[in-house]
């Protein structure tokens, strides 16, 4: 995904951030696919779920469940 250009320090501050406002037993549904930053997010022990990488704008179901506390989209912004 990043070809060698892995994003340490924008990581470690998002992670910092999820810690001081995110309790690790929310239930996390991140926007797009998964990645680097959900797999580190499952190893400090969150539960996250990734959609499938589906157009959201027309195929909404994803969203539209109640099964998640705290929605992300860390690694879609720039989209």
């Amino acid at each position: 995904m990043y070809e060698g250009k892995y994003p340490k320090k924008r990581y470690k501050h998002t992670l910092q951030f999820v810690q001081n406002h995110i309790s690790p037993e929310a239930r996390i549904l991140d926007l797009g696919v998964e990645n680097p930053f959900s797999t580190i997010l499952q190893k400090e022990g969150y539960q996250v779920t990734n959609t499938s990488g589906e157009d959201l704008d027309l195929n909404t179901g994803a969203v539209q469940s109640t099964e998640y506390d705290v929605v992300t989209a860390f690694e879609i912004f720039e989209h």
